[in-house]
């Protein structure tokens, strides 16, 4: 019996021995992470580079022009969803009709386009897209002329600047073309004008996206390419229909007072407050 009872103590016990011996021992710390005395130590390359740690947060700051645009964005591209969906010939006759004499007679013959749906349309996405491009051009380069009002109420003044620029135009246009009897090359003016309003929204749109989100300023230089080609186009499409017609001398006095006079006195008063 006492033999037995040594056999059943060595056969509990004795495993619990080898575990004490085993935690006396350093085996454990074989597995310890070297420090760096150690001659196997490998130092991190961030090592001698590591900020300070500090308890502050810094502040995310939103960007509102960033989240404006997005918005802005969102609505023109619901109103051109609804253009395409509902309009789509018409407005690809559109886009096309700058470049294209015979889709431009094609769209005169078929109906009258200032009437139609489509030209609400586009005066509303033209109306979104150039304020919002001139809302990008003074934040960007004349920050001081905008200080302290809200993107909104500063959208909403271009919106109303570049209505009035539009309408304003046409009620002078329409005085002139009734005053000197140019009643044709002068509705013809407005109709390829009309055309190279919509192209040129178009064109803008995602060049505006490209210049928001990037923050890079190419896209404007490109658009200053695309307008005046456009606009070449425009002037060649009015005066090639009416040739014969055309009295130069009305046609540049009108083109003078009401096309580049506009533009003259606001480029001169941007660029007097930018060197102030």
């Amino acid at each position: 019996m006492p033999a037995e009872s040594d056999s059943l103590n060595l056969f509990v016990n004795g495993p619990l021995r080898q575990l004490e011996g085993f935690a006396q021992t350093d085996t454990l710390n074989q597995w310890q992470i070297p420090s760096a005395a150690s001659e196997h130590y490998v130092p991190s390359i961030f090592a001698g580079h590591e900020l300070p740690a500090s308890g502050d947060v810094l502040p995310i700051v939103p960007n509102e022009l960033l989240n404006f645009g997005t918005g802005v964005f969102c609505f023109v591209l619901l109103v051109m969803a609804i253009v395409f969906v509902y309009q789509r010939r018409k407005i690809t006759l559109l886009l096309q009709s700058l470049f294209s004499k015979r889709v431009a007679g094609q769209l005169l013959r078929e109906s009258r386009i200032f009437t139609e749906r489509i030209y609400l349309y586009s005066i509303v996405i033209m109306l979104a897209v150039q304020a919002f491009f001139l809302l990008m051009l003074t934040d960007r380069f004349l920050p001081s002329l905008i200080q302290g009002h809200s993107y909104g109420s500063i959208f909403a003044l271009l919106v109303l600047l570049v209505a009035a620029d539009h309408y304003i135009k046409y009620f002078f246009a329409t005085g002139f073309a009734n005053l000197f009897d140019y009643q044709s090359l002068m509705n013809i003016f407005r109709i390829n004008k009309f055309f190279y309003i919509t192209f040129a929204s178009f064109i803008l749109f995602p060049l505006e996206i490209i210049a928001l989100y990037t923050g890079s300023n190419l896209p404007f230089f490109a658009y200053a390419v695309v307008f005046l080609v456009s606009y070449i186009f425009m002037i060649y499409n009015t005066v090639s229909l009416n040739w014969g017609k055309v009295n130069w001398l009305l046609f540049f006095l009108y083109f003078c007072t009401l096309e580049i006079l506009p533009y003259a006195v606001i480029l001169k008063f941007v660029i007097t407050r930018a060197v102030a």
